[in-house]
């Protein structure tokens, strides 16, 4: 598992698909849903309240 700090990041981050745009809609969606999950998982973990 790779880490970003402190900040462990999930296995499906080395999952090559995670980074394209997924064509099937409920994939997609899916796919958007685990990086908002991450980003704010993030933010929580750092104690970051806004985002540049």
């Amino acid at each position: 598992m790779q880490k970003l700090g402190n900040f462990k990041l999930p296995q499906f981050f080395n999952y090559p698909p995670y980074f394209t745009l997924q064509p099937v809609r409920d994939t997609r969606d899916k796919q958007v849903q685990l990086w908002k999950d991450l980003i704010l998982d993030y933010c929580r973990t750092q104690k970051l309240f806004v985002i540049d």
